[in-house]
């Protein structure tokens, strides 16, 4: 399964696992009930481990969550 990040109306973030976009898209779609997926809403692949490297970059420049 591939990671997904799908943006409705462009500031609700979902991650989703699916195989194709078309799969997360319906995911989502059935999740919230939607006939049809709101304008705006972006479905962008993620490389596997794309949080862990964020949290990864962000200890190397001093941003943390527990030192906020």
């Amino acid at each position: 399964m591939r990671n997904y990040q799908v943006w409705l109306r462009g500031y609700d973030l979902n991650d989703v696992k699916a195989d194709t976009e078309k799969e997360a898209r319906e995911y989502i779609r059935k999740f919230y009930g939607f006939k049809r997926l709101p304008k705006g809403t972006a479905v962008i692949e993620i490389p596997p481990g794309y949080y862990d490297q964020m949290v990864e970059n962000n200890w190397k420049i001093g941003i943390s969550a527990w030192n906020i």
